[in-house]
């Protein structure tokens, strides 16, 4: 969980150790072009707006797909939601409305939104969402049309759908 975290901020493994050893302010600055949501939060020291966009995010995971998503840690996750793969689309998702959208300020409400645009999605369909980095992918693809409709049919997920559907059968 904290190396997806720490993914967000640096951009690679190895920049964030070496990212460890300079001061913060160095971290305004960034080489590559990979988009970091909370690099200039953390390098602003403002972790607190870091911690309060995941909480406020999977906060709206659990009150509108609480079903999928509480797991009681004791027994086989039974839906992707419940498996690291879940968690990663999740975040990727979450990654992808900082990206799209300008969100100034987290609050309870501000995810709401988007969550509610993919709480059709059969999350418990091991078959379409396996706990495996196909599944991954289907359900990183899956929620991103959902909350960002495509504008045609040229749209590259609908290809990448196509395509991950096509290499299972």
């Amino acid at each position: 969980m904290i190396k997806n975290i720490v993914a967000l901020i640096s951009e690679t493994l190895r920049d964030s150790e070496n990212d460890k050893y300079r001061s913060r302010k160095e971290l305004r600055k960034q080489k590559g072009t990979k988009f970091l949501p909370f690099r200039l939060d953390y390098a602003n020291n403002k972790d607190y707006r870091i911690s309060d966009c995941l909480f406020y995010f999977f906060n709206a995971i659990r009150s509108i797909l609480g079903s999928y998503w509480n797991y009681d840690n004791q027994s086989k996750p039974q839906n992707i939601l419940q498996a690291t793969v879940g968690f990663e689309a999740l975040l990727h998702l979450l990654v992808e409305i900082l990206k799209k959208e300008f969100i100034k300020e987290y609050d309870n409400q501000v995810f709401v939104p988007f969550v509610e645009k993919i709480r059709d999605i059969p999350f418990g369909d091991t078959e379409l969402f396996p706990m495996s980095t196909r599944g991954k992918q289907m359900l990183i693809l899956e929620m991103s049309l959902k909350v960002f409709p495509p504008e045609n049919s040229d749209d590259e997920r609908l290809k990448k759908r196509i395509e991950l559907n096509y290499n299972t059968q």
